[in-house]
Formats: structure tokens, sequence, C-alpha cells
């Protein structure tokens, strides 16, 4: 019998942490003045996460603010139909 590696699964915090380690790097490639905030959102279970860069001359801060209110306004309407109709558990954001 061979040693054949197998495949190992990513656990939740090390998809976490690659996911965090990307937007990271798109952060510092698009440091220039365009740069106008960014987030990571990872919900536990098997949500997915939210990853966004903002990148916009006028560097709005009501702009970033509002669009991550959007996005937690989004998880909560959908986490909320879900109980109502004894839907599925955990979040994906609506596409």
């Amino acid at each position: 019998m061979t040693d054949i590696e197998q495949p190992t699964q990513s656990s939740p915090a090390e998809e976490a942490a690659a996911t965090l380690d990307r937007m990271s790097k798109a952060c510092s490639l698009n440091a220039g003045p365009t740069f106008s905030g960014a987030i990571v959102i990872i919900p536990p279970g098997n949500g997915a996460p939210v990853e966004l860069l903002l990148l916009d001359n006028r560097q709005d801060p009501a702009l970033f603010w509002g669009t991550v209110k959007s996005y937690v306004d989004a998880a909560i309407a959908d986490l909320q139909e879900a109980e109502r109709t004894g839907g599925g558990q955990g979040w994906a954001p609506r596409r």
C-alpha cells in the first residue's frame, strides 16, 4: 500500500483566513487615490462570505456605510424569511 496524500478539507477558520488574505492583497493592489474602503463579512455556519472592495474617487463615507448597511439588511431579511418559512440555515448574499 502506498502513502498517497489525501486532499484535506479546509476548516471554516482556514477558509476565513484565506478570504481575509485575498482582500488584504486586493487592498494593497488598489492602494491609490480611488481606494474607498473594504469589508469582509464571514458569517458562522454555511453562510457565504461577503467581500467588497470600494474604489471611488470621491471616497464617500456615506456610500461606504450605506453599502455595508444594505448587505446587513439583506442578510437579516433573508434570515427572517427563512425563520418564518422554516427554510434552511445559513445565509448567502442576494445576487
